[in-house]
């Protein structure tokens, strides 16, 4: 079954104590064109009752291609750990994005009988470090019959996954990412920088990255690439050049070489400024005939 996904699918709203300067106030954020998708402020009351203990509880769905899309759930306490976070990845034309997909079909089955992937990858519910299942889908009689199951473990990575300061959020999405570029080649550089609300020729930063021979993946070097664009131009990044974004790329890029040198793993996370446009993994956007609101609610 072959979605036809756009922006309409698009669906973002979070509840933000971080950073307030007032104990009493929480923001509520939110971007939909299905007003009903919204459920995390129902009144204020309830809303109270939600942020006890917590400093982010946050939805989201975000479409990065016709056929493809990615679905979270957020909790970040008062002290900033990460409580829980979910990440799906779904994929309903796979065979359409790469020539080979990894193994570890079931018997009696190949590659074209793929119709969805899914990629879910969580922390929380008392594992110390996140778990990624990748499942495979045919199609039969309207229904996906799952033909694979196959789970990857990061015990062994030393990543803070339960720090929202140092990077959690995002490098668990990244976790998603990497095994979803392994389907979808260019899934990370849509997610982190083309479906934020900046022009940006993808081809030049893909290229760059071909050239320069890193082992890191595309999705980090695009989140570092998508943090730095934050942290020089802050709020006002809507009228960035491609001729910035390639010295920025430039810059990212040589930084993770000198990185990879010295080490063996892919290169860190660059830190965010406070900026609160950059408090979501996920790019915040009010597309044209959107309700968008970012609301400051004096509990």
């Amino acid at each position: 079954m072959i979605k036809n996904l756009s922006h309409d699918d698009y669906y973002f709203e979070a509840l933000l104590k971080y950073d307030i300067p007032s104990e009493q106030s929480i923001y509520y954020f939110y971007s939909t064109n299905h007003i009903n998708k919204l459920t995390l402020l129902v009144n204020v009351s309830s809303t109270i009752n939600k942020m006890n203990g917590y400093n982010i509880i946050s939805n989201a769905s975000i479409p990065v291609s016709p056929s493809e899309i990615f679905d979270m759930n957020i909790y970040v306490t008062n002290s900033n750990e990460i409580q829980n976070f979910a990440v799906n990845y779904r994929n309903y034309k796979p065979t359409a994005f790469a020539p080979g997909i990894p193994t570890g079909l079931l018997p009696n089955y190949d590659h074209k009988d793929i119709s969805l992937i899914t990629i879910k990858s969580d922390f929380g519910h008392g594992k110390e470090k996140p778990h990624t299942n990748i499942n495979y889908f045919k199609e039969i009689s309207s229904k996906n019959i799952k033909i694979n199951d196959k789970s990857v473990d990061y015990l062994s990575q030393d990543i803070k996954f339960d720090n929202y300061d140092q990077g959690g959020l995002e490098q668990m999405i990244n976790l998603v990412l990497a095994e979803a570029e392994l389907v979808s080649k260019h899934v990370g550089i849509e997610y982190w920088l083309l479906t934020n609300y900046i022009s940006i020729d993808k081809n030049q930063i893909i290229q760059l990255w071909e050239d320069s021979g890193v082992k890191t993946p595309l999705c980090i070097l695009s989140n570092n690439i998508r943090n730095a664009i934050f942290n020089e131009f802050e709020t006002d990044i809507s009228h960035i050049s491609n001729a910035q974004i390639r010295e920025i790329t430039i810059t990212q890029l040589q930084q993770i070489k000198e990185y990879e040198f010295t080490n063996s793993d892919s290169s860190p996370i660059v830190p965010l400024s406070d900026n609160i446009d950059a408090k979501f993994p996920f790019p915040m956007i009010c597309f044209p005939g959107f309700q968008c609101k970012k609301i400051l609610l004096n509990l």
